[in-house]
């Protein structure tokens, strides 16, 4: 044991809250696609137009198209959680597709996954998987409406919600296209995507619950549809 902790990236914490309950039903000849929009303050401290709230204005603004680092962190990370059912390993990593953005607002990230199948599913059954998966996870809360950075920003847990699949297509290249989820994810960079989860980690480290200081609320906070 070192005694270093390593505390996930933000963008990699929500994007493998949202793929790791699907692994077991991952198609492994597609790549997951991941849609993040984060906060300008996860854009960095060194003067940027990516943290200029006046070039930010009514903007949104793409970066690191390919090979971002919490791409390959993602990837990694959920590879080695894979159980030895699954058709992943060292050899045969996970690999998914991310495209960061930063938008105008200060803090909070969502994030939109489409995820390929290798069977089809319900949005329904999508609920039920997660339900289940997060069932003992005080900071992972499972909803039926895609949930909003506002209601998020702030708040020391994620917010998995917005299940969604495509119509089902009969045959060739539209099924297979069909075959995937979609579903979003948000939390706050500042808090479960950083210092929430640090504090999270230092727990479980020094032995004592895992919780300790941090809220823990039965339900998010959702805006009404």
């Amino acid at each position: 044991m070192t005694g270093r902790i390593a505390n996930p990236g933000c963008y990699a914490t929500g994007s493998q809250l949202g793929l790791a309950p699907l692994l077991p039903y991952l198609d492994q000849s597609r790549l997951p696609s991941v849609f993040g929009v984060s906060g300008y303050s996860g854009a960095g401290t060194k003067p940027s137009p990516k943290n200029d709230p006046e070039f930010l204005r009514d903007n949104l603004i793409p970066y690191a198209p390919v090979n971002h680092i919490h791409e390959r962190e993602i990837g990694h990370s959920l590879t080695r959680m894979s159980h030895p059912q699954h058709p992943f390993t060292t050899n045969n990593p996970i690999r998914v597709q991310f495209s960061p953005h930063v938008a105008p607002f200060f803090q909070g990230i969502s994030l939109t996954l489409h995820v390929p199948l290798c069977q089809s599913m319900t949005a329904k059954d999508m609920l039920e998987v997660f339900r289940e998966f997060y069932q003992n996870e005080k900071l992972v809360h499972v909803t039926e409406n895609a949930p909003l950075v506002r209601d998020n920003a702030g708040k020391h847990y994620a917010v998995v919600g917005g299940f969604a699949v495509p119509p089902h297509s009969e045959g060739g290249l539209a099924e297979l296209a069909n075959r995937r989820a979609v579903l979003n994810v948000t939390l706050d960079n500042l808090l479960k995507g950083a210092a929430t989860q640090a504090i999270q980690n230092m727990n479980i480290a020094v032995g004592i619950d895992e919780y300790t200081g941090i809220p823990t609320p039965d339900e998010p906070t959702m805006s009404p549809n």
